[in-house]
């Protein structure tokens, strides 16, 4: 895919630092160029709300009607987000240095 020569370059010019915030949200820019229905108005106000809550990166996940909003944030933004996204279900992640494991086995 472009996106992974395009970000490289950006890297080896200096004119975006690796942070998973900027990765977010180009790929997120990136998927409504390819299509208008990767979204809703409603939930580009929302996703655009969120980013202007600091150091924030939202992507849309998942396809059909279904999936996920991937959001990622400095710590001292967490409350300012969640409050606005206060009617849809948080899904706590974390990050393990372990790679994948089975984490539920029901």
């Amino acid at each position: 895919v472009d996106y992974v020569e395009e970000l490289e370059d950006w890297l080896h010019d200096g004119k975006m630092a690796f942070h998973p915030v900027n990765i977010l949200n180009r790929s997120s820019e990136i998927k409504r160029e390819m299509s208008e229905k990767s979204s809703s108005p409603d939930i580009e106000a929302l996703m655009n709300h969120v980013r202007s809550t600091g150091d924030s990166g939202v992507k849309l996940c998942g396809a059909g009607g279904g999936g996920f909003m991937l959001v990622v944030s400095e710590k001292n933004n967490h409350n300012a987000i969640k409050q606005e996204l206060s009617s849809l279900c948080e899904l706590p992640f974390k990050f393990s240095l372990k790679g994948s494991e089975i984490i539920y086995n029901g």
